[in-house]
């Protein structure tokens, strides 16, 4: 643990662990993105697990009190929230690799660079809110067996909190901007 956690720390964007630099003398190799692919994969299972795992933890125990105030809404709500997710899976997925393989032409230092983009709030709201509108709960029953069912529970109140976040950091630009516009600096 101690050894990918120091692996993990900064070192600066020419440190070769980031692929920006060269691994030899020679100049000819260079590291693949180890470092940026190692921080994108424990940024989202930490933020993914962690956050379940504090709903869950907090809230399930309200949801199941008032299983009879939800359940006449359940039908409707439950196909909106699904093909909402459905939808945000494949924006993620051709997002991502969009991104991926565009910044493949702009040059090595980019390309490692856009995984670490990929990791702010806005990407993981993305992921987060497909994920937890429940639309593969249906599915991760039919082809896991219930293991991945938790993974996949419906939880439109973390979706929303993401959400609520995003939207306080995008609103800010707008502040900015209009202050901007007004007097002549940016205040935030």
């Amino acid at each position: 643990m101690d050894v990918m956690l120091q692996f993990l720390s900064q070192s600066g964007q020419h440190h070769p662990k980031h692929g920006g630099g060269p691994i030899s003398k020679d100049r000819e190799s260079v590291l693949p993105p180890l470092h940026p692919l190692l921080a994108f994969c424990t940024h989202y299972v930490i933020v993914i697990s962690s956050t379940f795992i504090i709903h869950d933890l907090l809230f399930i125990h309200t949801a199941n009190e008032n299983i009879k105030y939800y359940e006449r809404d359940e039908i409707n709500t439950s196909l909106r929230q699904n093909m909402v997710s459905y939808f945000l899976f494949f924006y993620v997925i051709i997002l991502f690799g969009a991104r991926y393989i565009s910044s493949h032409y702009a040059g090595r230092l980019r390309q490692h660079a856009v995984l670490y983009e990929l990791t702010w709030l806005c990407n993981s709201t993305l992921l987060i809110g497909c994920l937890s509108f429940g639309g593969f709960e249906k599915l991760s029953n039919e082809y896991f067996g219930g293991y991945a069912t938790w993974i996949f529970r419906s939880r439109p109140l973390v979706a929303t909190s993401f959400c609520v976040a995003v939207s306080i950091d995008q609103v800010m630009w707008y502040v900015d901007l209009a202050v901007w516009l007004i007097s002549g600096h940016f205040p935030i």
